[in-house]
């Protein structure tokens, strides 16, 4: 499922989508999964659907308490494509909450192939049996996200007409740009990586019509 704030309960649905048990397929192919949801044309999440995006970070989080054994790459094939997903291998995270051996919780396994395609890609991982994860997440999201002072407009507006609201807080901080019509933030007043950022403005009549 493709999960966006736009959704009328972004967490209840991302709740549900992860509440997934311990009785479905038995096959441990999680690099496979992220693989085929990553390519075109198979994958729904794929770059032509517009899901990877030019300006962002591309982070993929697992989490399982086996190792991959049934995806038919080797890790190395798996590090490259999610490698080449961008055109700056900065951009890309492949992180995984397994378990990293330490014996602090009995019946998994190593989660050792994902683990190694973390490794491979500068990413994050968590040991599955702490069961403390918040840190972890917000690591995994200060690092996904970028802070952003220019927005471009779908097209031009009247400028008189142009309200902009920060977390739904009327904000004049900014100067607008035509050609492209554009507002960039003022240099201390660049909203955060997560703020809401809401633009609002009326265009010219088509004339030719």
């Amino acid at each position: 499922a493709i999960i966006t704030p736009f959704l009328a309960d972004p967490v209840s649905a991302f709740q549900d989508a992860v509440d997934v048990g311990t009785s479905g397929d038995a096959d441990e192919a999680g690099l496979e999964m992220a693989y085929v949801a990553t390519s075109a044309p198979r994958g729904t999440a794929s770059s032509d659907a517009g899901f990877i995006r030019e300006n962002s970070v591309f982070s993929a989080v697992i989490v399982s308490d086996e190792n991959d054994v049934d995806s038919p790459l080797t890790v190395t094939e798996y590090v490259n494509h999610f490698l080449s997903l961008k055109a700056d291998p900065d951009q890309v995270a492949f992180h995984s909450v397994v378990d990293l051996g330490t014996g602090m919780c009995a019946g998994n396994e190593l989660g050792e192939r994902y683990i190694d395609t973390t490794i491979g890609t500068s990413g994050l991982t968590l040991d599955l049996c702490l069961g403390t994860w918040g840190t972890f997440l917000e690591s995994i999201v200060s690092g996904s996200t970028t802070a952003v002072n220019t927005f471009y407009l779908s097209a031009d507006p009247i400028e008189e007409t142009l309200s902009v609201y920060v977390d739904s807080m009327w904000d004049t901080r900014w100067t607008y740009y035509p050609s492209p019509p554009r507002i960039i933030f003022d240099a201390d007043a660049v909203p955060s990586s997560l703020a809401s950022v809401e633009i609002i403005y009326n265009t010219w009549p088509d004339c030719e019509n």
